[in-house]
């Protein structure tokens, strides 16, 4: 697992404040176009150039969600503990 420092931003959906990446398989380090998941919300970004999130045009938002890995992602974000993530409560599931 690697959590890369971004420059801050916030979710366009929830406005949760972003200032890291962090990885859960590997090494990975994020690139624009890159897929980002808000913990706080459940809502799928992707990276800008600058590399703060933005929201996915709608037919890439399609697509991603109808990939079997995003609902099993949202089904395991539904089954974590309803805690504020650094004094952000966390959207309804």
């Amino acid at each position: 697992m690697t959590t890369t420092q971004m420059p801050p931003s916030s979710c366009p959906s929830c406005g949760y404040r972003l200032e890291a990446a962090t990885s859960v398989a590997g090494s990975f380090v994020p690139c624009p176009g890159d897929l980002s998941f808000c913990f706080s919300c459940g809502a799928l970004n992707q990276f800008a150039e600058d590399l703060t999130v933005r929201i996915p045009s709608p037919e890439a938002l399609a697509k991603l969600e109808a990939l079997p890995e995003i609902a099993k992602l949202r089904a395991a974000w539904r089954r974590l503990p309803d805690v504020p993530l650094a004094g952000h409560p966390r959207s309804p599931r």
